[in-house]
Order: structure tokens, then sequence, then C-alpha cells
């Protein structure tokens, strides 16, 4: 289990190395603290190093505080967020600090000694907390006046928070890959670790069926339906086409899909 929860939590971090957003954020905070120079790297570093050395240590002290929460979070799903934040938390401070240590002791930077090394790891671990708290606050309820601004709408599904950011659209479909459920929605598709049925229970309120012991689909987003003997193929609106089993024909005909169902014409 071990094993499948770090794949995924790897195929995650992958997922933010390859998003555009994610690497524009982290290039702008290495210029940023790169020409800044905190933390001593200032008097301690010429302008070139201190580029390269925020250049370094941005991304990997970001990989090692994803990590944390990729890794813990399946483990402590459903519970409570008091709980839930601190730990995950936690397991981003130790990363991250294991990592500022490796690097920077090579480098001849200050190192934490005994006397240090405690107070040290409690302001990481209170960056860590607030940087989750905040994530987590704005995953559930958007930024702050944001309902006020805008008339209100359906409710977000919960597997969409799952997603990264830039692939968090409409929900097309859902299919089963290996121990994963490959999301896909009007933006691009994701894999997460989690039980096709905790998936489906997860789209709510989207009104989805069933299609396949594999496939789920978003009824709004099927564009076309045709049969392939005793079974069916549906085409979705980006053109990928989810099969239906012998055995959910006859629930497609019956949402209208297929002639035959309460819905045809």
């Amino acid at each position: 289990m071990l094993k499948i929860v770090l794949h995924s939590a790897l195929r995650q971090l992958h997922g933010q190395f390859t998003s555009p957003v994610t690497l524009a954020g982290l290039g702008a905070l290495s210029l940023i603290l790169g020409l800044s120079g905190p933390f001593g790297t200032m008097t301690t570093l010429a302008l070139p190093w201190r580029l390269l050395y925020w250049a370094l240590i941005v991304p990997v002290t970001f990989a090692a505080g994803y990590l944390g929460p990729a890794l813990a979070g399946p483990a402590l799903e459903g519970r409570p967020v008091w709980l839930r934040l601190p730990l995950i938390s936690f397991a981003s401070s130790i990363f991250v600090f294991g990592v500022l240590m490796v690097v920077n002791w090579p480098l001849g930077f200050h190192f934490p000694g005994r006397d240090s090394f405690w107070s040290e790891f409690a302001v990481l671990f209170g960056i860590c907390l607030a940087i989750e708290g905040a994530s987590t606050v704005l995953a559930h309820h958007g930024l702050p006046g944001a309902r006020e601004a805008t008339s209100p709408g359906p409710a977000t599904p919960r597997l969409v928070e799952r997603l990264p950011e830039d692939l968090r659209g409409d929900i097309v479909s859902l299919s089963v890959q290996d121990h994963y459920v490959a999301v896909t929605t009007t933006r691009g598709s994701h894999e997460l670790l989690i039980r096709l049925a905790d998936a489906v229970a997860e789209t709510a309120p989207v009104p989805g069926l069933q299609v396949h012991r594999s496939h789920w689909v978003a009824l709004d987003q099927v564009a076309q339906a045709r049969r392939a003997g005793d079974t069916a193929v549906l085409t979705m609106s980006n053109g990928a086409q989810v099969p239906v089993s012998r055995a959910n024909v006859k629930a497609v005909q019956a949402a209208g899909l297929l002639p035959g169902g309460a819905g045809a014409a």
C-alpha cells in the first residue's frame, strides 16, 4: 500500500512540475528571493550564486513540502480538520527541514545545533501549517468575498477540489486505471488514488451514470450515443469514447441517451 501511495504522490508531483502556472510561480519566487537575498544569502553569496542557490532551493523545498500532504493525505482522509491539518503540516515540515539540512550543509551554510533545532523546526512547522490552512480554506470556500461578489451557482463537486488548480473544470468522465481513477474534466485529466465508487460519490451534484464497471460519465457531457451490437458507445464532449456494458444499456436508454428509453423521441 505504501508503494501505491508513494507512486500516486510522485504522479501528483509530476503533474505540478508540468503545470505552467506552478513553474511560473516557482520561477518568479526564485527570482525575488535571489534578488532580495533573505536569510543571510545577501551577504554570503554573490548575485549569480545567490540566484542559482534560490533556483535550487525553491523547487526542491516545494517538492518536499508537497510530498508531505500527498503521502499523509490519503491516510488522514475523513479525519477532522483540526487533526488533519497539524499532522499534514508536520509531515511537510519534516520533508522540508530535511532537504534544507542536506542542501545547506555541504554549502557551509547555517546548520542548526541542539540548542536551535527545535525552535527553528517550530518556525518551519508554523509556516507549513499556515500554508496548508490557507490552501484548505481557499480550496473549500474560495477567496474571501467571492460569494458576495458573484451570484450563487451550483456547488463544486468535492472530487474537483482534489484536482490541481489548472484542471478544475466541469467533470466529463471517470475511468479506472489500475489502482487509480482518471478524472477527466473540460480542462484535462488527472489520476487519483481512490476507488471508483468513492469517486462517483464525490461527483455530486453533477448528474451522471455508471455505464461500465470501469467508467462513469456526466450526462450533460455526452455528445453522442450509438449502439454497438448488444452494447453501446458514448462520445463525450472532449471527443473521447466510453464503452457501455451490456448490463448498463437499459440505464443509458432510460436516461434518454439511446432510442428506446424514457427520453426517446
